[in-house]
């Protein structure tokens, strides 16, 4: 008799209740298979069986997570960048025993999974981010008081090389800043000023140089100043810009009440930004902080609307102009229980958008406790102006408690993470890939005590490492970072 042998890979439901779609041929082992027989007369056919199970091509690889924060100190911020060949963790970090009020800011950089020795970067500080352009150029910040005075240090660690010496950036008492590096090594910083007007500054330093002098780009009050790098080398900042406050009585209430979502673009030729273009503007603005997302794709600028559960995205066009709003309906923001409810995006070459998102309810309108948390996600195609978001489906596993996801793209492939728990069963980092238009989920990665608000991931040229805190026996909060890293095969 003859027998014969298939690998299905359906729409469905996992042991574990994950929903799982369609595997494309290259990644089988990361998806929900069934493989089916029919009879056969020797048994020879079960073990072909067997042996394709396992032998079966992953499509990628994902590294053991390792720790990565030295055993005697606690991590309580960590984050991640990658290009370039390499990495770069910065971690803020205390020592229990002595003194837990004295914090260090400690830097890691390597290539993929391999990083260098921990390094020093400061006595006393808070993390505020770390950038890594495609040359390998990396910047690290930080806020520390000196002197008595808030100020935002950063060290820079050249192609090949390990950070350098911190130096003070920005105005004395800087507030929000953040950090891009373009393909080329030209690194861009961006913060609100704490003075009076609350203007947003910037400062650029040429490939291999310092930070030229500080110019404003946009003032009175300014707010959440954030800046990417795009792959043709074009950098993008944006802000919240509201109106000024009102003053008390007998003074006049301010003619103008409405904020505006603002961004501008520096060329990658150019030496000065171009002048802010305002994306939306509205009355309430409680929540409409907007966020940035860079990748092969190029760059999209996304805020929620006030009030609503509905998020605007616009992509930066070729040229430097922006394209009108997409309407992406995702999840409402639950105030008071610390869910920052943002959007994560992956940006393929191909031009698509993957959005993730968290979903949460809670057990009642006064209670801060959870009854459920997912992971949901949406895509919409490369399709001009009038693309649609597709419909949301839940990526998360069901039955669990996930934290908010991070994405990230590579050429071909979105890469995502989050965090899950359950009051019985042991936290994990959950990690997903969307290929030729179907997500698979690798196994989980175990992560007992994790800190689901920790995950965070970085899209370097081949590989995506992923970061997370896992804590520590209490009282003291805090615990040890790990690292693993995704490949594509």
């Amino acid at each position: 008799m003859r027998g014969s042998l298939w690998l299905r890979c359906d729409v469905g439901e996992n042991p574990e209740g994950a929903a799982v779609v369609r595997s494309d041929a290259e990644k089988p082992a990361l998806t929900y298979c069934q493989l089916m027989t029919r009879l056969a007369a020797s048994p020879a056919l079960a073990a072909l069986t067997a042996a394709l199970l396992l032998a079966a091509p992953a499509g990628a690889a994902i590294s053991t997570p390792q720790r990565i924060s030295p055993s005697d100190l606690r991590v309580q911020t960590i984050a991640v960048a990658a290009g370039g060949g390499r990495t770069a963790v910065v971690m803020g970090t205390f020592n229990p025993k002595p003194d837990p009020d004295q914090f260090e800011v400690l830097a890691r950089i390597g290539t993929g999974s391999s990083l260098g020795s921990v390094h020093r970067l400061a006595g006393n500080g808070s993390v505020t981010g770390v950038a890594v352009g495609a040359d390998g150029t990396a910047i690290a910040g930080w806020t520390q008081t000196i002197g008595g005075k808030r100020t935002w240090r950063v060290a820079i660690a050249r192609p090949g090389k390990a950070f350098g010496t911190a130096r003070t950036l920005g105005d004395p008492g800087v507030f929000a800043g953040d950090l891009a590096v373009s393909p080329k090594g030209r690194i861009v910083a961006i913060w609100r000023a704490r003075s009076t007007d609350h203007s947003v500054r910037v400062a650029i330093a040429s490939p291999g140089g310092w930070f030229g002098g500080a110019r404003t780009i946009g003032v009175t009050r300014q707010h959440a100043p954030a800046v990417v790098a795009a792959p043709d080398g074009t950098v993008v900042a944006t802000w919240l810009d509201t109106p000024p406050a009102p003053q008390p009585p007998p003074a006049a209430a301010p003619s103008d009440r409405t904020a505006e979502i603002r961004a501008t673009t520096l060329a990658s030729t150019a030496s000065a930004f171009a002048a802010p273009t305002a994306l939306a503007s509205f009355t309430y603005w409680g929540d409409a902080t907007p966020s940035l997302a860079t990748g092969p794709g190029g760059v999209v600028v996304s805020w929620p609307e006030p009030m609503t559960t509905v998020r605007k995205l616009v992509r930066l066009l070729p040229g430097g102009s922006f394209e009108s709003p997409l309407a992406l309906t995702a999840s409402a923001p639950i105030a008071g229980i610390g869910l920052s409810n943002e959007l994560a995006l992956g940006l393929p070459p191909d031009l698509t958008i993957n959005a993730l998102w968290q979903e949460a309810r809670t057990t009642n309108a006064e209670s801060g406790e959870l009854a459920s948390a997912v992971v949901k996600t949406s895509s919409r195609p490369a399709a001009g102006e009038h693309g649609a978001f597709s419909a949301a489906r839940q990526l998360s596993t069901a039955g669990w408690l996930a934290g908010g996801p991070q994405a990230t793209a590579l050429t071909g492939r979105t890469v995502a993470a989050w965090g899950e728990t359950a009051k019985t069963k042991p936290s994990r980092v959950r990690v997903a890939i969307r290929s030729h238009g179907s997500w698979t989920l690798a196994a989980p990665l175990k992560a007992p005590h994790l800190d689901t608000g920790s995950v965070s991931v970085a899209g370097g040229n081949t590989a995506v490492p992923v970061v997370w805190i896992q804590q520590s026996a209490q009282p003291l909060p805090g615990g040890q970072a790990y690292l693993a890293t995704y490949r594509p095969s």
